[in-house]
């Protein structure tokens, strides 16, 4: 893990103690052990990517067929749309530039009807690939789009739409029957591969294969960070050195002192959708009985011109990830002819301006005894991408265990799922009918202006 680095010297103020769980660490241990090394092959393939060789193989079959298209447009919602658009953000830039001319990667991952309409108006469909992805293949939102997008391309292709077809599923559910009847291409996610740990899956790597993405090193870089934890026998000692678990007491230790928001400072701008990952990885998997803590996302130097001043002088209970990289490009020197005013930036780049940013808000975020944890990249490539979202990954895990709560389930988020299907008219949710019911009949109590 060299090359990557954690900075603690402001990440515990005077008045919070080092929080280590040091009595809870064997049973861990215990835990971590049986997750990754069952015989089934984990319960933690996130992780230690069990799938990895496989799924290579299947991404080197795929490419002819996905390289016969300009387009894709996956469908698909939260952790399932998530990686793929961090990936192609920081490792596709040329997408978001002028002269662009393919290929194009269209991510639908919301119920936006001008959006949805756009793209059927607009994409060609002989020239693109519709990627549903849900690893139960019932996600109700992206079985809505793909109903929609399949109509689209029968309307324009007739019965040659199930060449534009493209899903990514688990191995039962309403996509994976669309596969067999149709034989649709497809690629399976693993077991246990939720939505928000899934961008080490197919869900993340077809669209990166599509793009032309190198996206090998992304597992290299995974497995720097976990590697350590299952490739010898995991011992008490290596699990408290860990980098995850010291990250984990860290925000525990947070948690127990009433900072209960954390923001993921980003520094590093073509990691920006990073930030969106990070957030829905840390609320969907700790937001259960009344624990956990709110993510914030704030992503330098914009911020500075809107959340900092909250981070600076509002209520003392955020703690921050400084997330940065020195080693990014300088870009341009100011001109010689720079008006006195600003005299201070003349021979120096544009980048040592965003350095400057960077240091001297974390000199203002110590001075307000903000807690504050640097996690420093060597670099912002796919390597320290992906050691990236394994520490956070980790991270998270270990922090459920700490906190009590499963971090690979989200009950309250199936019964919003239900209650939507109810008021659809779905047969057999009788408690959930009547729960909308009592909503929309209860009295009001409004203010038209």
């Amino acid at each position: 893990m060299a090359g990557t680095i954690l900075d603690w010297t402001h990440a515990y103020p005077s008045s919070m103690h080092q929080g280590e769980a040091k009595a809870r660490i064997p049973e861990f241990v215990d835990r971590f052990t049986e997750a990754v090394c069952s015989s089934e092959g984990g319960k933690l393939p996130f992780l230690n990517l069990p799938h990895w060789k496989t799924l290579l193989a299947k991404l080197k079959e795929l490419q002819p067929f996905l390289s016969k298209f300009d387009h894709m447009l996956l469908l698909g919602i939260g952790g399932s749309a998530l990686g793929a658009k961090a990936l192609r953000r920081a490792f596709y830039t040329e997408q978001d530039r002028p002269g662009h001319n393919g290929p194009w990667l269209w991510v639908a991952d919301n119920v936006d009807v001008n959006t949805l309409d756009a793209f059927f108006t607009k994409l060609p469909p002989e020239k693109t690939v519709i990627v549903p992805v849900s690893r139960s293949g019932n996600t109700l939102e992206t079985v809505s789009q793909y109903l929609l997008a399949v109509q689209w391309l029968h309307d324009y292709l007739g019965s040659k739409w199930t060449d534009h077809v493209c899903a990514i599923t688990g191995e039962t559910g309403f996509l994976r029957d669309e596969v067999n009847t149709h034989q649709l291409q497809n690629v399976t996610i693993a077991p246990f591969m939720s939505g928000r740990y899934s961008v080490f899956s197919a869900a993340g790597l077809v669209p990166a294969e599509f793009l032309g993405i190198d996206y090998k090193a992304i597992g290299e870089g995974a497995l720097d960070i976990s590697s350590p934890l299952f490739n010898d026998v995991l011992t008490v000692q290596s699990l408290s050195k860990h980098p995850a678990w010291k990250l984990a007491t860290w925000s525990w230790s947070l948690l127990n002192h009433g900072f209960n928001q954390l923001i993921m400072f980003n520094y590093i701008p073509s990691w920006e959708p990073f930030s969106d990952w990070f957030s829905h990885l840390w609320a969907q998997s700790l937001g259960r009985e009344a624990k956990g803590g709110t993510p914030l996302t704030a992503n330098g130097v914009s911020a500075h011109h809107s959340h900092l001043q909250l981070y600076l002088e509002g209520p003392r209970d955020k703690g921050c990830i400084m997330l940065t990289c020195p080693n990014l490009p300088q870009g341009l020197y100011f001109p010689d002819n720079t008006p006195s005013s600003h005299e201070y930036l003349k021979q120096k780049r544009l980048g040592e301006l965003h350095q400057a940013e960077s240091l001297c808000s974390a000199i203002a975020l110590s001075e307000a005894n903000v807690p504050l944890m640097e996690l420093q990249m060597e670099g912002n490539d796919l390597r320290n991408a992906g050691r990236f979202f394994a520490l956070m990954e980790l991270t998270t895990l270990f922090l459920s265990w700490l906190i009590d709560i499963p971090a690979t389930s989200k009950p309250a988020v199936r019964r919003l799922n239900q209650l939507v299907k109810a008021h659809l008219g779905q047969e057999g949710l009788a408690d959930e009918k009547a729960a909308v019911e009592t909503f929309l009949w209860e009295e009001k109590q409004r203010q038209e202006f």
